[in-house]
């Protein structure tokens, strides 16, 4: 299978961020503030998206916990489907008494061997297989669906310090420009042609860009360290992330597919049913009908054969070998209520784990919607903040244009910066928020498939997650 159709599915219509700070930012790697991942020692490799989802897929405890738990339903799906089978046991036995004499020895042994045989438990046999059933589709359904929460969280961490990078940069660029719009008017208050608010204007844009650089290289430590938590290694390991590993277009990757982007409410909404999330709530459902069988079934009568060898050393009066072979019938007359309790209880289970299912499906029908309508929000603000990185690039130009022509001070072209600046990292925010959308919307509909991109590099992870 396609090694990115996990990330397209996941980022349909990201562009490469580090694409869009070269080419509209227009700010030197020299005059940039350094970030984490440019202060990382140059031994980090550079990771990219999908080699972080896999080694996060294949180191995360929560996976093994539920793997443990597949582990565990598929012992008991084992041992109910042993129930209505036939079982063999052997004994031995030496005994010591006395006063002897030809009746009792003063030293008896016996060797023998007992099979049981179950003909009919009316039931009870059937209702554990298909609890036991429901209890391993339940577990691999979780597993799937801890895998995909496991992959949004891993891609909103990598998204998370991608951003807080960049943010930075933008920001650095910021202050640069807001510390020229200050020493600017300055000069202009020392000739008698500023005011003082002026001057007062430019020193609080400044202490506030100084500022929002000083929380976004926070939110690149904080976002590695979540990041590198999620992939087991140290919190303050070095991260080197790349974004070009983010694909443009799903389209790119499978263009059978149809992108989340064109679906319509109702493909959408299916898709949130069939939940690997809800289809554990389902297998929960079938289990507790189960149960219910089971507890039934404990009214019934049951009928088996039994069979019995015996080797007596040393032989008696009744001589050294003995043999049985009987049938039985079992049938609770009075059990003080116990049986109507279970049933009653198993009862309750099932209504509660309905309830649950009910009260799933609802919630993922509203969060499909809400993913829905926060992507068209994200799609929406993007565009207009990117028109208005076009209006901002066109008002530089005009103030660079009236600057040559000595018709504009060099304070207009500052501003200009200034502004164009603001709307890139506005322009840098909504483009992340979009990506973010375009994540939740793909994890709420089920199509964060991880073992879709476990394939890549001949990684085996995928045979061990899911087999």
């Amino acid at each position: 299978m396609n090694t990115n159709r996990i990330t397209a599915l996941l980022l349909a219509g990201l562009l490469p961020l580090s694409s869009l700070v070269a080419a509209e930012s227009g700010i030197a790697a020299s005059e940039a503030v350094p970030t984490a991942a440019q202060a990382a020692p140059r031994a980090a490799a550079v990771l990219t998206l999908p080699e972080a989802l896999a080694e996060a897929l294949a180191s995360s405890p929560r996976l093994e916990g539920a793997k443990a738990e597949i582990a565990r339903a598929r012992g008991g799906k084992r041992a109910a489907a042993a129930a209505g089978r036939p079982s063999l046991t052997a004994s031995a036995g030496q005994n010591y008494g006395g006063p002897a004499n030809e009746l009792n020895p003063s030293r008896a042994g016996q060797i023998g061997a007992d099979l049981s045989v179950p003909l009919d438990t009316n039931g009870r046999v059937k209702a554990g297989k298909r609890g036991a059933k429901a209890a391993e589709a339940a577990a691999l359904a979780s597993l799937r669906a801890e895998s995909q929460r496991l992959v949004l969280d891993v891609t909103e961490s990598y998204l998370d310090v991608l951003q807080a990078e960049q943010e930075a940069t933008l920001l650095g660029e910021l202050r640069r420009l807001n510390g020229e719009r200050l020493r600017i008017a300055r000069i202009r208050r020392s000739a008698e042609v500023g005011v003082p608010l002026e001057v007062t204007q430019a020193e609080a844009d400044l202490a506030e860009s100084v500022q929002g650089e000083i929380e976004a290289q926070a939110r690149v430590r904080q976002a590695s360290a979540a990041l590198n938590a999620l992939l087991g290694r140290p919190a303050a390991a070095p991260l080197a992330l790349d974004p070009a590993t983010v694909p443009a277009e799903m389209g790119d990757a499978h263009p059978s597919l149809p992108t989340l982007d064109r679906a319509t409410p109702e493909q959408a909404q299916a898709l949130g049913l069939a939940r690997p999330d809800l289809q554990s709530l389902r297998a929960g459902v079938e289990g507790a009908e189960a149960g219910i069988d089971s507890a039934r079934a404990a009214r019934r009568p049951g009928f088996g054969l039994s069979g019995n060898l015996l080797q007596r050393i040393p032989e008696t009066l009744v001589g050294g070998f003995g043999w049985s072979l009987g049938a039985s019938l079992l049938q609770s007359l009075f059990d003080g209520g116990r049986i109507r309790a279970a049933v009653e209880q198993a009862r309750a289970e099932h209504r509660r784990a309905g309830a649950a299912l009910a009260e799933a499906e609802r919630n993922a029908d509203a969060q499909v919607e809400t993913a829905r309508v926060g992507l068209d929000a994200a799609e929406k603000r993007l565009f207009a903040e990117d028109q208005r990185v076009v209006a901002s690039q066109a008002g530089l130009e005009a103030a660079q244009k009236r600057l040559r022509t000595g018709v504009a001070p060099a304070l207009e072209v500052t501003e200009a910066e200034t502004v164009l600046t603001r709307a890139r990292t506005e322009s840098l925010i909504a483009r992340y928020g979009l990506a973010r959308a375009r994540v939740r919307l793909a994890y709420v509909t089920g199509l964060a498939y991880p073992e879709t991109l476990l394939s890549f590099k001949g990684s085996n992870v995928a045979e061990d997650l899911f087999n």
